[in-house]
């Protein structure tokens, strides 16, 4: 089906009888399937007819022999070409069409959002290509600030492995006067770098509806950042330091835009996560706004040269009043969204999450970080990072994610070796079931059974009860080796 979609011929003849097929069943030719499933039963059971009436005829697509070389080509080659970033993005250069083909092919089967390729970050990427060209231009440096700086941690979230990588983007950034920004559910990253003026939205989901049974709001306890760890977090650093919530209903909505210590709202929008996946994580009752999340056009057809930027929504430096007027920062805000308001007006189009426009404190659904202190009432001014680090907090975090770490892997090492093991009779009747000589296998086993109780006992394995305890597992891992080399 990839091929049959990139055949611009193809794809307009199958619009042509799309607009056809929705005439002829009485609907409007321009009607979106978004639509047609809001009519009700009829309207959902006749969407899905189309749908399945264009997959056949997309199935049905056949191949030209350009095509048709281009599949062999795919065919032959070897699975390694699917296996990493590096192999992936070097498919992708010589052979676009079947990286399409395959990235489009993982993402449906999967339900996924999309595939995402390495883009790795070396030093000097902010700075000049061999003292001649900047990589990163001045003016998108500028565009960038005026709109809440870089992006950080968006889709990913704070490890302490990326450590080194913050700090060398922070030194890098800084060089050029740039702001940033992000996402985390770990107050870890709030405190090794809440020092550099990076701005944190500090992420909190609601479960359920969003609310209890008395009007509050209902956190999850395992999606959502720590509230009361966030709440210390906030206050520590007052001018930094945001938590953004996720509505999950209209009623959470409103609270959430109600409270005074939530600095932002996003309402959650599935963006193209599948019903089953939403069954699966149990939020298939949450309220979906991904229709509303964007400005809309009133009359997609109408024009007006008159108008500059028609049908253009207004982003965030264009609506905000500045920090200069002389209002508190929640005046400041308010007239902000009035003026954000005003704009799609002016230019033709309805404001997004128009349903909540005459709430006092629409300007949180605005917004992509803190903006006002809780502490002064006054507007935060976004400012460049600077490299302003606290070491001692880092050693701390470095220390704590190694031992961690090694404790993990030993409890895991521990339970994967006594699972085995108590496997060994099963193991045994199934291979005298198939006719195997395991006099050797029984052997090995009752020399290396006595010897795994006998160290779990405290002393007959081979590395006693060592450091740490870890030697009082040796002899049930020797056995296990030694089992695996008998069969």
């Amino acid at each position: 089906m990839f091929m049959a979609e990139k055949d611009k011929a193809f794809m307009a003849e199958l619009k042509k009888f799309d607009r056809e097929w929705k005439a002829a069943h009485g609907y409007d030719p321009k009607i979106t399937k978004e639509q047609m499933r809001e009519l009700g039963p009829k309207g959902k059971a006749d969407r899905d007819k189309l749908y399945n009436e264009k997959l056949a005829k997309k199935k049905a697509y056949k191949l030209n022999s350009e095509q048709e070389e281009t599949l062999r080509r795919g065919l032959a080659l070897p699975r390694t070409a699917f296996l990493t970033s590096a192999s992936l993005a070097d498919l992708a250069e010589k052979e676009p069409v079947i990286f399409g083909a395959y990235a489009q092919f993982i993402c449906r089967s999967t339900k996924s959002k999309g595939l995402e390729r390495d883009e790795p970050y070396y030093y000097g990427d902010s700075r000049l290509d061999n003292g001649k060209n900047k990589v990163v231009t001045d003016g998108f440096i500028e565009s960038v600030n005026a709109e809440n700086g870089m992006r950080f941690s968006s889709w990913s979230d704070w490890r302490i492995i990326h450590l080194l990588d913050y700090v060398t983007a922070i030194i890098d950034l800084s060089v050029r006067k740039a702001a940033m920004h992000g996402y985390t559910k770990y107050t870890d990253e709030v405190r090794a770098l809440g020092r550099t003026g990076m701005m944190f939205n500090m992420s909190g989901v609601l479960q359920g509806r969003g609310l209890k049974e008395d009007g509050s709001l209902d956190f999850s306890p395992t999606e959502s950042i720590n509230l009361e760890e966030a709440l210390r977090a906030r206050e520590d650093f007052p001018e930094t330091a945001g938590l953004q919530c996720i509505a999950v209903s209209d009623e959470s909505l409103r609270a959430l835009l109600d409270s005074d210590f939530i600095d932002y709202v996003i309402p959650y929008h599935r963006s193209g996560l599948s019903k089953e996946l939403r069954k699966i994580a149990g939020i298939e009752g949450w309220t979906d706004y991904e229709g509303e999340q964007n400005a809309k056009k009133i009359d997609k057809d109408k024009k007006n040269s008159k108008v500059e930027r028609w049908h253009e929504e207004p982003v965030f430096s264009e609506f905000f009043v500045g920090y200069d007027t002389g209002m508190s920062g929640i005046e400041a805000m308010r007239a902000s969204a009035q003026r954000y308001i005003d704009m799609c007006r002016e230019r033709g189009m309805t404001p997004k999450f128009e349903r909540f426009v005459d709430h006092p404190n629409y300007w949180k659904l605005l917004i992509d970080r803190k903006m006002v202190n809780q502490k002064t009432g006054e507007l935060i001014r976004q400012k460049p990072v600077v490299p302003k680090f606290d070491f001692d907090l880092l050693r701390e975090l470095v220390d704590k994610e190694v031992n961690n770490s090694n404790q993990q892997m030993r409890e895991g090492a521990l339970q994967y070796v006594l699972d085995h093991l108590s496997d060994i009779p099963k193991v045994i009747k199934e291979l005298k079931e198939k006719g195997v000589s395991v006099s050797k296998v029984i052997k090995k086993a009752e020399e290396h059974e006595k010897k795994r109780k006998n160290s779990i006992m405290g002393g007959a394995g081979r590395g006693g009860v060592g450091r740490e305890g870890w030697g009082k597992t040796d002899g049930a891992a020797e056995a296990s080796r030694g089992l695996g080399e008998a069969i």
